[in-house]
């Protein structure tokens, strides 16, 4: 099976079709960083698809074909972080989808509340979080990579990325804790 720096080397000669496939590939990531921080599924899938654009146009840059995945990371990083300042301008109000299992799981803790109801607080309660607890939160548990994948991906240790998840369940523990006062 091609690795990532077989099309990476692809794509450098213009192939458009190597780069399709490293998309292909690297999509749900992409796409889970840019939920990750941005909380809406509209934005980040536009955020996706420019993130995708300027590493196709960047790709030339790319010392490493195997350094893909970070390197696709850290440019969707700041795609979203471009389109947080824009957002910022105009002041937009976001929440971040939560599924229906995630619901289940809050209901189970919490016993209390219709879903509809526990689903809105636990949307509130994730979108709080500082972006650099929510991304790993959203990576680890929204798009189930494990914590060396996670780690590669934000170019971190294991521990830290270990650190950052423990923080974000007791800040996101918190955060639903006081809305039921």
């Amino acid at each position: 099976m091609p690795e990532d720096s077989d099309f990476v080397e692809a794509a450098k000669q213009g192939d458009k079709a190597a780069y399709g496939s490293l998309v292909e590939m690297h999509a749900h990531t992409v796409f889970g960083v840019c939920l990750g921080i941005l909380c809406t599924r509209q934005d980040a899938e536009d955020a996706s698809q420019e993130a995708f654009l300027r590493g196709f146009v960047q790709i030339g840059a790319l010392r490493s074909g195997a350094r893909f995945r970070p390197w696709i990371v850290a440019i969707t990083k700041n795609v979203c972080l471009d389109f947080l300042r824009r957002r910022e301008r105009t002041k937009r109000v976001t929440t971040l989808p939560v599924t229906e299992s995630d619901v289940r799981v809050t209901v189970a803790e919490h016993g209390r509340g219709d879903r509809d109801e526990v689903h809105e607080r636990l949307q509130r309660a994730i979108s709080t979080l500082p972006e650099k607890y929510r991304i790993v939160l959203v990576l680890y548990y929204f798009d189930g990579q494990r914590t060396e994948s996670v780690a590669s991906a934000l170019n971190l240790a294991p521990a830290g990325v270990a650190t950052r998840l423990s923080r974000a369940r007791t800040m996101l523990r918190q955060a639903i804790g006081e809305e039921q006062l």
